[in-house]
C-alpha cells in the first residue's frame, strides 16, 4: 500500500495508545523529510532516455556534507527488464490499493489473450470497471 494511502486511510482509534503514539510519530517524520526533498531533472541522464531510465541520488545534510549515489538504471527498463513474476508482483501491488484480486486476475489473463484477441473491448471493460469482479 503506498504510505499516502496508508496515512490518509489510517485511523489512530484502531491502534492502541503506545503503537498509535510510535506510528504517528514516525509518519509525522515522514512527512518531513518528504517536504524537504526536491526532484531535479538531470541533463546528461536525460539525454539518455528512452534508451536508458537511470536515476542518481544525492542527499545533502545540514552540516553541509554531500553524498551522491551511483548512476542506476530503474528495473524495468530496457537493460533490466522485469522477469513475468516481477511484473505481475508490481502489478498487483500497485493495483492492489484499488482493484480486487479476482479484477487484477482479470486483468493479467485479458493482458495475456491480447495477442490471439481481435481487440482491447475485454481488457478496457476490466480496467474501466468501478466494482471488482
Amino acid at each position: 500500500m503506498p504510505l499516502y494511502s496508508f496515512i490518509r486511510d489510517f485511523h489512530f482509534s484502531q491502534a492502541p495508545t503506545l503503537t498509535c503514539t510510535l506510528l504517528q510519530t514516525c509518519l509525522l517524520d515522514i512527512l518531513g523529510v518528504s517536504r524537504r526533498i526536491e526532484i531535479v531533472e538531470a541533463d546528461d541522464l536525460s539525454a539518455r532516455f528512452p534508451s536508458e531510465i537511470l536515476s542518481r541520488v544525492s542527499v545533502l545534510l545540514k552540516d553541509g556534507q554531500r553524498f551522491d549515489s551511483p548512476v542506476t538504471a530503474a528495473k524495468g527498463d530496457p537493460t533490466m527488464a522485469m522477469d513475468p513474476a516481477e511484473l505481475s508482483a508490481k502489478f498487483h501491488l500497485l493495483a492492489g490499493v484499488s482493484l480486487g484480486k479476482a479484477q487484477r486476475r482479470a486483468i493479467e489473463r485479458a493482458v495475456a489473450e491480447l495477442p490471439g484477441s481481435g481487440d482491447c473491448s475485454t481488457l478496457f471493460k476490466l480496467l474501466f470497471q468501478i466494482d471488482a469482479v
